[in-house]
């Protein structure tokens, strides 16, 4: 069993409720159960001529920016504008790992997702750094670092969550922040950094979200189990590997067979 089971017996928890509430809004990728590319799950794939976007089965979709010309394979879906406008909040969530990464300037992210709800775009990104670890931020206009929230050792499977919360003063952004939050997939928390939106928005009236390797001039490769969204609502769990899922399932059984015995 390997680091996809974050969260398992959270999923199963909280399943019902999903079930139960309509949510504003989500969009998601899950490589589980179907094991497809973005495009196949109503994603509008974006790509250089020299870019690869390839599925490993049972583990995850790996995506490659080949060189520091354009960006890489990046996906994106448009949000009506009934559905975000700048009062709304939102969260974002990813597992994803970087295992090669190149870049001049050094410090633009090669992974990065983010919302932009008419006024505007909120990013995060993800690089190595000289050394091989992974850092995790909040991005400038151009992809570059505002605000770390970890540093990683090594390059290990993360998951990567981004809430949006809006302040009382309407169509203000001074009082609107985004947390950024780190954690490995035993689920502790590795990092993390809140920052103003005042400080972090770059002005767009673009309605979209997106995920992928949508900056230049980084290149490199992203290994990605899911990415999702939550507008006006918490981003939906991702969904673990069956064979987690099965031994999570054993072992709720387990547990409730020793409490039917006492």
């Amino acid at each position: 069993m390997n680091g996809k089971t974050l969260y398992f017996a959270a999923a199963v928890g909280t399943a019902w409720l999903w079930a139960m509430n309509s949510p504003a809004l989500t969009l998601e990728y899950q490589f589980y159960p179907t094991q497809t590319v973005p495009s196949s799950q109503t994603w509008t794939a974006n790509f250089g001529t020299d870019d690869s976007e390839t599925i490993i089965p049972n583990h995850y979709l790996q995506i490659t920016d080949n060189d520091s010309g354009d960006p890489g394979y990046f996906y994106t879906r448009s949000v009506p504008v009934g559905d975000i406008n700048s009062e709304t909040d939102w969260q974002v969530r990813t597992q994803v790992r970087l295992t090669s990464y190149g870049s001049s300037p050094a410090d633009r992210g090669l992974y990065s997702m983010f919302v932009g709800d008419g006024s505007n775009l909120v990013i995060w990104g993800m690089r190595l750094d000289g050394s091989g670890n992974t850092r995790v931020f909040h991005a400038t206009s151009i992809g570059g670092e505002n605000t770390l929230a970890a540093s990683v050792t090594g390059n290990p499977f993360l998951e990567i969550v981004s809430t949006k919360t809006t302040g009382a003063n309407p169509g203000s952004f001074s009082d609107d922040t985004v947390l950024l939050q780190v954690f490995d997939f035993g689920g502790n928390l590795l990092g993390s950094a809140t920052q103003n939106l005042g400080n972090i928005g770059i002005a767009s009236s673009t309605r979209q979200v997106l995920f992928g390797l949508s900056a230049s001039p980084s290149f490199g490769t992203a290994q990605v189990i899911g990415a999702t969204f939550g507008i006006g609502e918490n981003a939906p769990l991702i969904i673990p590997e069956p064979a987690a899922a099965a031994l999570g399932l054993f072992g709720g059984l387990l547990l409730w067979r020793r409490m039917r015995q006492r």
